[in-house]
């Protein structure tokens, strides 16, 4: 007992120090600029926004390939081909969670190195609760519907018109839901184009060097 009681603070010592390493290697992706700002350097920049929209665009492809599968494990006759289809778009909603998080990671530390911030501009808020939708569907889905119902049809359990409906609902939901994906995700996209409505009123993002001690009006139209 003693022992544990003097691991506490080595712990606690070691912990903050992992986390203070964390913060200094965010904090040396940005540089300040003649106003105080932290911004990412071009090629940063360029880098961050390459690796965002490949990401996105990788996570709108495992979406259409899903589509592709439900398709296909509906239009299947055999029920253990339609349960391998299923077996196959399980997969890919866990890739596709592992894609969102990284399509958020990356768009965040954009917004963080530009004039936009997080949370300041509605177009971004929007981006992000289209993300955590897509992603909160398919987890819930995968889990309360789609896992269930490929065991089902693996193991023939049900009677063949039972597995038919079962197969013919469940993949008209799936096809829909996969749809559904796709516009959220090319929404996101969208939004990131054109960049409509206004401020929010929040702010979160890196405080200007010198804010409140006389440092000058800062420029919210420049980028970088």
């Amino acid at each position: 007992m003693p022992k544990i009681h003097a691991e506490g603070p080595i712990t606690a010592m070691v912990g903050a120090a992992v986390s203070s390493r964390a913060r200094l290697h965010l904090l040396s992706l940005y540089s300040r600029n003649q106003k105080g700002e932290r911004r990412l350097s071009p090629s940063r920049y360029k880098l961050l926004l390459a690796a965002h929209i490949s990401v996105s665009g990788a996570w709108l492809g495992a979406s259409a390939v899903k589509m592709v599968l439900a398709i296909a494990a509906g239009a299947s006759i055999v029920h253990q081909v339609s349960a391998a289809y299923l077996t196959a778009i399980s997969f890919l909603t866990s890739t596709d969670v592992t894609l969102a998080i990284l399509t958020a990671l990356t768009g965040v530390l954009l917004s963080l190195g530009t004039k936009w911030g997080v949370l300041q501009y509605y177009w971004i808020v929007v981006k992000i609760a289209l993300t955590v939708t897509v992603v909160l569907t398919a987890a819930v889905f995968t889990d309360l519907f789609l896992l269930p119902m490929s065991s089902a049809l693996t193991a023939q359990v049900a009677t063949e018109t039972t597995l038919f409906k079962i197969v013919s609902s469940s993949t008209v939901f799936l096809i829909a839901l996969c749809a559904i994906d796709m516009l959220m995700i090319a929404a996101g996209a969208a939004i990131s184009v054109y960049k409509p409505w206004g401020k929010t009123g929040l702010r979160l993002s890196w405080p200007r060097k010198g804010a409140g001690q006389g440092a000058g009006p800062v420029n919210r139209e420049e980028l970088l």
